[in-house]
């Protein structure tokens, strides 16, 4: 008999099936063949009593296969809670491999990946060729092994990506694979291809996940997954302003899930000091708003905002500011100053820097080399 029990995850509804003795998959119920990996006859768990409660006279005539269903999903959620909260569950729960020895090798090579590190499909295919004594593996092979996970996130199938850094082999989706990776801030994201990271997750950029923002247990996943994303809206901003010859700085206002203000540096076109980044997506925030009052707002930010913009900041009431690359220069969240805050001001906002600072710090020195090619005498 094999029994189901499902488990909410800020990815979206995981089934869980196990024999009575281990887990012997982990579904995403929005894949594609959902219906068809699902087992016949399968018998769901509505709830996990309490551990260590006695149950009912009905509970207690339940067959020991039921009961042990019940504990292995007790221990596959307690894992699952913790590593959506962004950290290393430091246990397996039992779960139970399939009958193909090469499979099961494979799984327990990627077991044997570390939170936060990764594994690329040629790596085991010479770990698997070296220990059966051949001079080389199909790297095919080793991908359909991968594929064929029935226990993905827990056995780490996201952990293993190409040589050249993509993205490629995960059936549950080339956005779940890259959320995870971003759960675990994992090493692979230095490495992968660029276009792999400007995937949308499910729904609008706009509208990214916006569940997230009214659930507690998944506040923690926004942090891995949305805010790279709404950082990345930030730097086409950026990326407009270096195309149109302003020092490529953006920035968007969020909202509940919602980018609700966007700006770009436009102080050469519009002949205006003020017009930075920050200022134009505040500005638009609060015309959307309809009040210059932005509580409950984030700002991101591609580079360490002045100290104009720091005291707008303040005046809006902005709740959090991330910012990927400091100013050393004219920084004033940070760097020369720390005005958002100062104790002194009647509001204080939380700062989150190095957010996609790569990429930010990139740019900056992108335009002014431009700069310097164009001006080599300045």
């Amino acid at each position: 008999m094999i029994y189901t029990y499902h488990y909410d995850s800020p990815l979206g509804g995981l089934t869980l099936t196990s024999n009575g003795e281990a887990l012997t998959g982990l579904l995403f119920e929005d894949h594609e063949l959902f219906d068809e990996m699902m087992p016949e006859g399968s018998v769901p768990v509505a709830a996990l009593p309490e551990e260590g409660t006695q149950g009912s006279a009905e509970d207690d005539a339940q067959e020991s296969a039921e009961k042990g269903a019940v504990e292995v999903f007790r221990q596959t959620v307690k894992w699952l809670d913790i590593y959506f909260d962004g950290k290393d569950p430091g246990f397996t729960p039992p779960i139970r491999l399939g009958e193909s020895d090469f499979r099961n090798r494979v799984c327990e090579i990627m077991l044997d990946i570390p939170f936060g590190g990764f594994m690329t499909y040629g790596q085991i295919a010479e770990k698997v060729a070296e220990e059966r004594g051949v001079s080389r593996m199909s790297a095919q092979a080793i991908g359909g092994a991968v594929g064929g996970n029935p226990i993905p996130i827990i056995i780490p199938c996201h952990r293993v990506i190409g040589a050249d850094g993509s993205l490629t082999g995960y059936g549950e989706g080339l956005d779940k694979k890259l959320a995870l990776l971003l759960i675990e801030n994992s090493e692979a994201l230095d490495i992968i291809d660029p276009k792999s990271r400007q995937i949308e997750f499910p729904g609008t950029i706009d509208h990214i996940n916006s569940q997230l923002y009214h659930s507690e247990k998944c506040d923690k996943i926004l942090w891995h997954v949305g805010r790279p994303a709404f950082m990345q809206e930030a730097l086409k901003e950026a990326k407009k302003a270096f195309y149109e010859n302003e020092v490529p700085v953006g920035a968007v206002v969020v909202k509940d899930g919602l980018i609700i203000g966007r700006g770009r540096n436009r102080t050469e076109a519009a002949g205006d000091p003020t017009a930075h980044a920050e200022i134009q997506a505040i500005r638009q925030a609060a015309e959307r708003l309809g009040s210059w009052r932005l509580t409950g707002c984030d700002l991101y930010v591609t580079v360490e905002p002045c100290t104009m913009c720091a005291g707008a900041i303040v005046w809006s009431r902005i709740r959090s500011l991330y910012y990927g690359t400091p100013d050393p220069k004219a920084g004033a969240c940070g760097s020369l100053y720390n005005i958002p805050q100062d104790e002194r001001l009647n509001h204080r906002t939380q700062i989150y820097t190095g957010l996609m600072q790569k990429e930010s710090s990139k740019l900056m020195k992108d335009f002014f080399r431009k700069l310097r090619q164009k001006n080599p005498e300045e």
